[in-house]
């Protein structure tokens, strides 16, 4: 059993924690494997009277992060049979994890919720700015950067917009797979951000794409996979993605690329 404690201050006891539930029902009833919630209550915690807990079942199986990472801490040689069976496994896996992302896609949050993340727009471009003025980004950058602001932004708006249901935090860490090669997703109070909306683009689909590709490369490259294994593990997720998630390489191009700057 996992057991989360919401500390933030909120406009009434419990308001994340019930948002919580709400994200795992809304992920059920869509067909997603999620751990289901056993309990809520009130607690003390750390000073803290009448917090609110919520505890679910401990997911089944392991974090594909870790099931990179074990490359890395079983001693798996580049060139072996042994580890090249290791990272087909993972690579099958990734497709999966691609399937599940786009069911996810396919479904839609509650009614009459949408993310405005017209709030992104400026905190990118000024953030672009300040970047350029440091010399962090040469005027090539930042001219490309700026561009793709003015002339895609509505593109992303609208996949944001499109009531589709999002994960907003998703990486390996939050992804399981168990011995079945079943997967199932974490972490649901980032759900919220599809259904309540936060003002930024984590309501986007494209985001949930970026950050598992970009979490892919930085956990591969930690595990000590060469840049061939890691696109291999990149090409099955996307492969698998495009194939059933509705959007279009266009939609899902422009949201990445909104990834990357923010």
């Amino acid at each position: 059993m996992v057991v989360k404690v919401f500390l933030k201050k909120t406009d009434y006891p419990g308001q994340e924690a019930f948002r919580e539930v709400e994200a795992i029902s809304t992920l059920a009833d869509n067909g997603l494997r999620v751990p289901k919630v056993v309990d809520m209550a009130q607690v003390d915690y750390l000073g803290r009277q009448n917090v609110v807990m919520v505890a679910t079942e401990f997911a089944q199986g392991q974090d594909y992060a870790g099931r990179i990472r074990s490359i890395a801490k079983e001693g798996l040689q580049p060139g072996s049979l042994e580890r090249a069976s290791r990272v087909d496994d993972l690579a099958d896996e990734a497709q999966k994890i691609g399937a599940e992302l786009s069911k996810m896609h396919r479904s839609g949050p509650v009614a009459g919720t949408a993310t405005d993340i017209a709030y992104d727009h400026d905190t990118i471009l000024t953030g672009l700015r300040e970047s350029f003025e440091k010399g962090e980004i040469d005027s090539q950058m930042y001219e490309d950067a700026k561009l793709f602001l003015e002339k895609d932004f509505a593109t992303i708006q609208d996949t944001a917009i499109s009531g589709r249901l999002t994960h907003g935090d998703f990486h390996g860490g939050n992804v399981f797979v168990n011995d079945r090669g079943e997967i199932a997703f974490i972490d649901s109070e980032s759900v919220l951000w599809a259904i309540a909306g936060d003002g930024s683009s984590k309501g986007a689909a494209g985001n949930d794409v970026g950050r598992f590709l970009d979490n892919l490369e930085h956990r591969g490259n930690l595990a000590g996979l060469n840049q061939a294994e890691i696109t291999r593990l990149q090409d099955a997720f996307m492969q698998s993605y495009g194939r059933s998630s509705g959007l279009s390489p266009q939609e899902v191009a422009a949201t990445e690329y909104l990834y990357s700057l923010r």
